[in-house]
C-alpha cells in the first residue's frame, strides 16, 4: 500500500470515529436498530404493532405525586371511587412518591390495592450533581422497600417541579435499576398530528427537549421517557393542571380544559394521555368536580383504560388491539370483578353521562350534569 493509501484510510478511519463519536451514524431507526419490544424511535409516530388508531385502546395515565399521607390519599382515593375500566377491573394510578411527610404505610396499602409506586426525589429540593441524584433516588427507594415494597415493582421516577436531570439522573437509574422516567415537559406535542409515544434513549440523537431542566443526550440502552405534553387552555401551555388554575372559571371549565386536550390524543394517533393531578389542585372544590365529570366521561367511551405507567409499557411492547384488550392479561385482575355501584355524583346516570353520536360528532350536554334544569348543549368532534 503506497502512502497516498495509507493516508487515504486513516482519514477515512477519522471520519468514522468522529462520526460514531457525534452520534451521526447512530440515528434511530424504527426498521433497522430500534425494534420492538425493548426499544422505540421517539420519532415514530405510528400506533404500536401497526394498528389503526381507532383499532387502538386510549390509555390514559392519571399520576399523582408529591408526599403522601392520610389528607393526599383521601383526594386520590375520592377522585378515583368506583372507576372502572371496560374490563370491568378497578381504574389504577401511579404515585410518585416523595421522601419528605410521607406516610409509608399509607403508600403500602396503595400498592396493595394494585397501584404502581414509583419515585421522586426526597424533597422538593432539586438535586444539583450527579450524587445528589443517586442519594435523593437511592434514599426514596430505601424508604419504599423498607415499608414492604419490593424493589423490582419499583421502576419509575418522576422528579419534583417537573425538572429532568439529564443524563446525570439517568446514569443514575442505570444503577438502581429504573426502566423509566416521567420527567420530561414538551410543549410541542399537543396536537393530533403531533402526539408523541414512549420512547426509549437508545438512541436520543434529536430527540425531545425537555422545557424544564436538562435533556439526556447520551445513549441509556432500554431506558423509557414518558414524555408529558403540555395542556393547552385559553392560548396557555400549562405542564400540569395546577399551572392552569388562574385560567379556569367553574366547574365546567374544568371539564372543557381536560376534554379538549384529551380528545386531540383520542383523535389522533391515541398516544397515551398523562393526566398529573397534584395534590393542590383536587383540594379546591370546582376543580375536583371537574376531573371526576372527565374521567367518567371517559369511563363511558367504553375503549380508553386507566392504567398504570408499567402496564402502558407492557401493552407498548407486546400491542393488542382494543377487542383483545378485554383479555388482555396484563391488565386483567383477580378474582373476576362485578360492576360498580351507580356513581354517587352531581349529574344523572342517563344518557347524558354517555357520547351521543351523530355524524361523528359527541353531544356532551355538561350543562345537564351539573344543573338539570337547564338545556346548553356542547358539541366535539370525536372518531
Amino acid at each position: 500500500m503506497n502512502t497516498k493509501s495509507c493516508t487515504a484510510l486513516l482519514n477515512l478511519i477519522c471520519l468514522t470515529t468522529v462520526l460514531l463519536a457525534s452520534g451521526h451514524a447512530e440515528r434511530c431507526d424504527p426498521e433497522t436498530n430500534c425494534k420492538p419490544p425493548h426499544c422505540r424511535c421517539w420519532s415514530d409516530r405510528a400506533v404500536p404493532g401497526g394498528l389503526k388508531s381507532k383499532n387502538a385502546p386510549q390509555i390514559v395515565l392519571l399520576t399523582f405525586g408529591n408526599s403522601i399521607n392520610t389528607a393526599t390519599k383521601n383526594h386520590s382515593s375520592q377522585i378515583m371511587k368506583n372507576l372502572r375500566n371496560p374490563n370491568m377491573c378497578p381504574a389504577l394510578a401511579t404515585f410518585f412518591i416523595e421522601h419528605q411527610n410521607t406516610n409509608f404505610r399509607e403508600v403500602k396499602q396503595l400498592y396493595d390495592e394494585g397501584f404502581e409506586i414509583g419515585m421522586s426525589t426526597l424533597n422538593d429540593t432539586l438535586p444539583q450533581s450527579p450524587n445528589d441524584w443517586l442519594d435523593n433516588i437511592r434514599g426514596v427507594q430505601k424508604g419504599l422497600i423498607e415499608a414492604g415494597i419490593p424493589k423490582k415493582d419499583l421502576k419509575g421516577f418522576r422528579s419534583a417541579q417537573l425538572y429532568a436531570g439529564g443524563d446525570d439522573a439517568i446514569r443514575a437509574f442505570d444503577k438502581l435499576d429504573i426502566l423509566y422516567d416521567s420527567t420530561c415537559v414538551n410543549r410541542r406535542f399537543t396536537q393530533p398530528n403531533e402526539m408523541i409515544w414512549p420512547y426509549t434513549y437508545d438512541y436520543p440523537e434529536h430527540s425531545p427537549s425537555c422545557g424544564i431542566g436538562k435533556t439526556p443526550r447520551k445513549p441509556h440502552k432500554g431506558t423509557w421517557q414518558m414524555l408529558v405534553a403540555d395542556l393547552l387552555f385559553k392560548g396557555h401551555n400549562c405542564p400540569s393542571p395546577s399551572s392552569c388554575s388562574q385560567y379556569i372559571n367553574g366547574t365546567e371549565d374544568v371539564y372543557t380544559f381536560l376534554y379538549e386536550n384529551f380528545i386531540n390524543h383520542y383523535n389522533g394517533n391515541r398516544a397515551p394521555f398523562i393526566l398529573y393531578l397534584d395534590p393542590l389542585w383536587l383540594t379546591k372544590k370546582e376543580q375536583f368536580n371537574g376531573t371526576r365529570m372527565f374521567l367518567d366521561f371517559i369511563v363511558a367511551l367504553k375503549d380508553a383504560w386507566f392504567v398504570t405507567f408499567s402496564q402502558a409499557l407492557d401493552w407498548i411492547k407486546y400491542p393488542v388491539n382494543k377487542t383483545l384488550a378485554l383479555k388482555y392479561t396484563p391488565w386483567a385482575c383477580e378474582p373476576t370483578p362485578t360492576p360498580p355501584p351507580a356513581p354517587k355524583h352531581t349529574f344523572r346516570r342517563h344518557k347524558n353521562l354517555r357520547p351521543i353520536m351523530h355524524n361523528g360528532i359527541v353531544n356532551m350536554k355538561i350543562s345537564d350534569m351539573q344543573r338539570p334544569t337547564q338545556q346548553r348543549n356542547r358539541r366535539f368532534p370525536l372518531h
